[in-house]
């Protein structure tokens, strides 16, 4: 798919697979993330792309299993490519931050903290009508894109877009709270979609995508 759809897509519209800024992929089932970012990593090592990978039930082609939408510059665009360096866990995030002028786009994030673990992980489902799950996480994939407000100089109310992806939306409540516990009545600009379980990390119930707006 990368190099017969996205590849010759990018070269019509003046651009090519090294000007690649932000990809979102939707992928049947967690089991085939490996697969697909050995693959990945073969045509983007060298080319540092900010990537967000979401489990999918199914697609409009039955066959199908997989799904990419892909931001890049055009050739000669104005804007640079440059890579962010944010202080993220390694195990938090898909890979590399990328901005170009005025815009930041972080890979997806992840709620797994420094030590590796889940936040909560152990009593959320004793507070499930609270929405522990979701506050836990949510408050930490906050801090993350705090993290990358940090790096780039803005607030966090420069975020334009977060987009969650959770295993049960039920969750989706405590993440909201997190967000108005720490940014009190600052917009909160979000998409929430539900998405088939488990995710990368089982214990999770939430990835966070972020567009954050620098100029």
């Amino acid at each position: 798919m990368i190099r017969e759809r996205l590849a010759p897509s990018l070269k019509a519209a003046g651009s090519a697979l090294e000007h690649s800024l932000k990809a979102q992929v939707y992928i049947r089932g967690v089991d085939n993330f490996p697969d697909f970012m050995d693959v990945w990593s073969q045509y983007f090592r060298n080319i540092p792309c900010a990537v967000t990978l979401v489990p999918a039930k199914d697609y409009s082609s039955t066959e199908s299993m997989l799904e990419i939408n892909l931001i890049a510059l055009k050739r000669g665009a104005a804007r640079k490519k440059e890579v962010v360096d944010v202080d993220i866990p390694a195990l938090a995030t898909y890979g590399p931050c990328l901005r170009a002028g005025e815009l930041v786009f972080p890979s997806g994030l992840m709620a797994v903290a420094r030590d590796g673990r889940v936040p909560a992980a152990d009593n959320a489902a004793a507070f499930d009508a609270l929405g522990l799950a979701g506050y836990a996480q949510g408050a930490l994939l906050h801090a993350y894109a705090q993290a990358v407000c940090d790096a780039v100089g803005v607030a966090m109310g420069n975020v334009v877009r977060a987009q969650y992806f959770l295993s049960d939306m039920r969750d989706f409540a405590g993440v909201a709270a997190a967000w108005s516990h720490r940014y009190g009545r600052e917009p909160h600009p979000f998409a929430a979609v539900q998405v088939p379980r488990p995710l990368p990390t089982s214990a999770a119930t939430v990835v966070g995508d972020f567009w954050i707006y620098a100029g």
